[in-house]
């Protein structure tokens, strides 16, 4: 029988026909109108992308089109239904797609067709007679053949275990006996679920029987290796289940037993705890006369005959962790809960997770001060020596810590104080928690604040919640696990207030108040803990976004910036010697100037801690380091022997290349570039009326100096301000010139009582650094003394500062920031300070000794006590103070 070579195209969609299957196919009518009629059609599968550029010229979908399609026969056409063709189709042979040709508005396919031939018994496939495929040797052949009828008695049986009907399972057999062997094969391949779609493309394809063959013995295989693998899981499952089943029946029994005998079964220990290991399913442990191994452990929870080894190990851990009487009470209830639930259900790993928390909580435990501290070992020594050894300067913080050990000694027990550091960024507040943690021999632990927005974070989420878990305090005592630690409260001012998922600020106020700590209450918990032993240490660079009431609650300590003394000190004995040590250097020799150290705190920083120096100086270590690397490099003998044997050799021999072991002023250029900063100095300037140095503090924690300036000209009377001032700032302005006007006579400005002080003139204030926002009352005084100089005509020598807060009847108040105000003074060349009166005490408490002696301070109450200070030289007389007015209120 001959087929034609153009046959008019079915496209199937997911779907691909073989050789010998018979099945239908339901188009409609306008589909099929062109495919009725003829007697043959192809059936052609749709690839989900197109096959590169297989036929040119072709739309999108008949680029899909497979290189190959199976040439059909149409046996059977149903128009029964309405607008729908049913046609029913038997798979022929293999057909190659040449040429894809137009017949109207359809599309017609130019075949090439192939048979594969059976050579065991000289068949074709459905009896018709064509050239034979191309076969492999006869023994291969054979093996593969005897493989492939194994495999299907076994998919047979596999058929009938999976409850297949015989009907189908006979008429299955009488193929298999009857058809050739490519037959069958596509058969399988029609009916076996695990046969994609790429494998039967690749059966469609194969026109050689040996390859044939394989391909089927292949897909066939991994069909029932799946059956098989289905099948010993099923049997696995049904096992585990029949198990629990029966464990579960076991130990019911058991437990009627026990009620009814009032508890008193007792028997020996190996007849009654059985392990899966002696093939015993139920893994049951029952009590048993023998000691457990803690004997200082009063066991409050009992554990159960019905208990597994896992839950009896929870018990034990239970009772080891010495629980307070009220959570016993809730513990022994939540065990009860667990006990009647299956492993299986999600509420038993929750009970679960939440008494093991309970378990490892510090109930009881606290660290080695346990047994010092509330004695008489404590040794206030050895904890100076920590803090010392750890921090430079810092002296009432250290102070603050030693008198909490001396009080402990003295008493023999002591809450622990509340601590709030409070600093700008970089003067070791961290670090200081540490080392105080070092010197009382306790465990540290740190919990960041910081953009801490949710209460459930502090206290923990209710375990009705999914993912519930517990409080980041809760969390740190369990990883403590000790009742007594240093816990950092990091960043506390940066927690965010009022959101809508609660203000976790308002949750602290239980946690940091002694009173009301020592019953903490964790929503996962949900027992109360002690947290009253805590030592509670918390950093802030800011108390304004710390709430009151919490504030309240906190023992704050200033730490003001460092000293330009207490960097180098810090520098030269910790900063550079652990740069050089990170950085392999410490063998080369290499120094650091005082100079250099000094110009880099003075001209590279500009901070209150040394973050900014740590860094510079690491700079300092890179670049020395890319020097010998250079020089290791160069092809120089000498110089590679040296650094060979630069360990063992002394530096003299090292350094007698041109690398200088010291570095200086001039090696800070070419390393670190250009100065950032220019350090404001006084020396040099001449002195003019109207122009006063003011004392400054920024908000990085240093201090300045900052001029200002006041001019005047032709006007009606009016003030202007400059500077970027902020609105504090200018009330000191409005404040200082209405004190002048007020008492413009006394000070010698006008000839009467009766005149009017600049009534035709305009004055001008400005601070420089237009560029920098400048806010703060501390200003005060210093306008008023450049006002009074420019209208005097006196002028103020550039060796003076002042600093300090006036109000409208002259009164000076106190300021902030003096020990950084002094400092900075003392290094631009001040040497006399006018300061508040009520600042004495700041002076003599922060100030370094070196630098009160250098400077003259000279202590204010009033306005006029300043004006007689700073204009005193020029004769007091001239300005008629002697009627001033001032205020007693």
């Amino acid at each position: 029988m001959s087929l034609p070579d153009r046959l008019p195209i079915l496209p199937l969609y997911d779907k691909v026909l073989l050789p010998s299957i018979v099945t239908n196919y339901m188009l409609s009518d306008a589909e099929a109108k062109h495919l009725i009629k003829n007697d043959f059609i192809v059936c052609i599968p749709l690839m989900k992308t197109p096959r590169g550029n297989t036929i040119a010229g072709l739309d999108d979908d008949l680029g899909r089109l497979y290189h190959f399609g199976c040439t059909a026969e149409i046996l059977k056409v149903d128009q029964s239904l309405l607008g729908t063709t049913v046609l029913h189709v038997q798979g022929l042979c293999r057909s190659r797609v040449t040429d894809i040709v137009h017949e109207g508005t359809f599309f017609e396919a130019l075949l090439t067709h192939h048979f594969v031939m059976d050579d065991d018994n000289g068949q074709e496939e459905n009896g018709y007679n064509k050239n034979k495929a191309c076969t492999s040797t006869k023994i291969y052949q054979e093996t593969n053949e005897a493989q492939f009828h194994v495999l299907c008695k076994e998919y047979i049986t596999r058929m009938q275990e999976l409850g297949i009907a015989d009907v189908i399972l006979s008429q299955l057999t009488r193929s298999m006996e009857n058809q050739p062997l490519p037959s069958i094969i596509s058969l399988l391949l029609y009916l076996t679920e695990s046969a994609t779609f790429d494998d039967k493309l690749s059966a469609l394809e194969t026109v050689h029987y040996q390859q044939l063959l394989e391909l089927g013995n292949k897909v066939v295989s991994c069909h029932l290796q799946t059956l098989r693998t289905s099948t010993e899981m099923q049997q696995t499952l049904e096992q585990t289940l029949d198990h629990h089943r029966r464990e579960f029946y076991l130990r019911h029994q058991f437990h009627r037993i026990e009620r009814k005998h009032n508890n008193h079964l007792v028997l020996p220990q190996q007849q009654l705890r059985s392990t899966r290991k002696n093939n015993n399913p139920y893994n049951i442990i029952f009590k048993t006369n023998n000691n457990t191994s803690n004997t200082n452990v009063t066991n409050l929870i009992t554990s159960s005959n019905e208990d597994d080894e896992e839950l009896a190990d929870l018990v034990r851990q239970l009772n080891q962790a010495n629980l307070p009487t009220y959570a016993t009470s809730v513990v022994s209830r939540d065990l009860k809960r667990l006990r009647k639930l299956t492993p299986s259900t999600p509420e038993s790993g929750i009970l679960r997770s939440y008494l093991e928390l309970v378990a490892s909580l510090p109930w009881q435990q606290q660290s080695v001060t346990a047994t010092t501290t509330y004695t008489d070992d404590v040794s206030i020594a050895v904890a100076q020596k920590h803090l010392d050894a750890d921090h430079y300067g810092l002296g009432q913080v250290k102070r603050r810590i030693l008198e909490y050990l001396s009080v402990i000694k003295v008493k023999k027990d002591l809450s622990p104080p509340i601590l709030c550091l409070v600093g700008p960024p970089g003067v070791g507040k961290t670090t200081l928690a540490r080392s105080i943690a070092t010197a009382l021999n306790r465990k540290f632990y740190r919990m960041s604040l910081g953009s801490i927005r949710d209460e459930a974070d502090i206290r923990g989420h209710r375990r009705t919640y999914v993912a519930a878990m517990p409080g980041l305090l809760i969390n740190g005592m369990r990883k403590c696990g000790v009742k007594n630690p240093v816990i950092l409260l990091d960043e506390i001012d940066k927690m965010v207030q009022n959101s809508n998922q609660g203000d976790p600020a308002a949750a602290m106020l239980e946690v940091l108040d002694p009173s009301q700590n020592i019953s903490f209450m964790d929503h996962f918990l949900n027992i109360p803990f002690d947290l009253s032993q805590v030592l509670f240490i918390a950093t802030a660079n800011s108390m304004e976004s710390i709430p009151g009431p919490l504030l309240d609650r906190m023992e704050v300590v200033h730490l003001s910036g460092y000293t330009t003394d207490e960097k180098m000190h810090i520098a030269r004995s910790y900063l550079w010697p652990k740069q050089i040590e990170a950085h392999g250097l410490g063998k080369m020799g290499i120094t650091l100037s005082d100079s250099a150290l000094l110009y880099i705190i003075e001209h590279y920083t500009q901070e209150s801690g040394v973050r900014n120096l740590d860094r510079n100086m690491a700079s300092l270590c890179r670049y020395r380091c890319k020097e010998y690397a250079d020089m290791a490099e160069k092809s120089e003998t000498k110089k590679l022997q040296q650094l060979q044997l630069s360990r063992s050799c002394p530096s003299s021999v090292l350094f007698s290349s041109n690398l200088k072991p010291k570095i200086e002023i001039d090696d800070i250029h070419v390393i670190l570039g250009a100065p950032l900063y220019d350090f404001d100095m006084v020396d040099g300037e001449e002195a003019v009326p109207g122009v006063v140095f003011g004392l400054a503090y920024t908000q990085g924690g240093m201090g300045g100096i900052l001029p200002i300036e006041v001019n005047q000209m032709p006007g009606r009377g009016r003030l202007t301000l400059t500077g970027s001032l902020g609105d504090v700032l200018k009330e000191s302005a409005y404040i200082a010139l209405s004190w002048i006007k007020s008492n413009a006579y006394a000070l010698g400005l006008t000839a009467s009582r009766k005149d009017e002080l600049l009534s035709d003139m305009d004055l001008h204030i400005h601070l420089a650094a237009g560029a920098i926002r400048k806010d703060g009352p501390s200003a005060g005084i210093t306008m008023v003394t450049a006002i009074i100089s420019l209208l005097s005509g006196k002028s103020v020598p550039k060796t003076t500062a002042m600093t300090g807060e006036i109000t409208l009847r002259g009164q000076i108040r106190a300021i902030g920031g003096v020990k950084e105000k002094v400092i900075s003074a003392h290094r631009a060349g001040i040497e006399r300070i006018l300061l508040p009166a009520t600042n004495q005490r700041e002076v003599l408490q922060d100030v370094p000794e070196n630098i009160r002696q250098s400077i003259k301070f000279i202590y204010c109450k009033s306005l006029w006590d300043a004006v007689e200070a700073i204009f005193d030289y020029d004769g007091l007389h001239t300005m008629k103070c002697s009627t001033r007015y001032t205020s007693h209120l």
